[in-house]
């Protein structure tokens, strides 16, 4: 019986984040979930009271201080230096990206109305703030790193919106980062 409730959740919490990626928090419903859990409407409420005890039962702070994490550790692993790469820091990244795909892009584009409304504003601000603190005394514009990483944040959304496959997913974000990489080494 144990594992039976288990699989329930486990099944509750694939169709949720499946839901909230495709639907944001304010689109998303208990009923939409359920249909893709295979479940009743009402097996979902023996586990989880509303949809927001669910959300944030799935989204956590976690995951931007572990993206954090693994950027600032790349302008460790290269001394801050602009266009950079390191095939390391870049599988380290790719991975995590891919295995929170659906929690980021929920993060990115779906958490209207949450506690995490701003939390794509100050990833957005985290990452110009670790780049510019890379930087050598050069006067990099501070919108054109806005521009810059905003456009990356996009560009990730895009991949994880349109692609499905695991692989196609990693090699897209690898083309991304690589452009990405070259374009904010060209105007440090």
């Amino acid at each position: 019986m144990q594992q039976k409730k288990e699989e329930v959740k486990t099944s509750i919490h694939e169709a949720a984040l499946e839901e909230f990626a495709a639907s944001g928090y304010n689109g998303a419903t208990m009923s939409a979930i359920a249909g893709r859990a295979g479940i009743s409407v009402g097996n979902i409420y023996r586990y989880y009271s509303n949809k927001e005890k669910l959300f944030y039962q799935l989204i956590t702070p976690e995951i931007e201080t572990k993206l954090l994490d693994i950027i600032s550790g790349k302008i460790d692993a290269t001394h801050g230096e602009p266009g950079c790469q390191d095939p390391a820091y870049e599988e380290r990244l790719i991975e995590f990206l891919v295995a929170y795909r659906r929690e980021l892009l929920i993060l990115l584009e779906g958490a209207a109305d949450t506690r995490f409304a701003a939390m794509r504003e100050h990833m957005l601000g985290e990452m110009v703030s670790l780049c510019k603190s890379c930087q050598d005394g050069s006067s990099v514009d501070h919108t054109i790193l806005n521009i810059a990483y905003d456009n990356l944040l996009r560009g990730i959304a895009v991949i994880f919106r349109k692609e499905s496959i695991e692989t196609k997913i990693g090699t897209s974000l690898q083309n991304l980062l690589a452009y990405h990489v070259q374009g904010i080494g060209a105007i440090m």
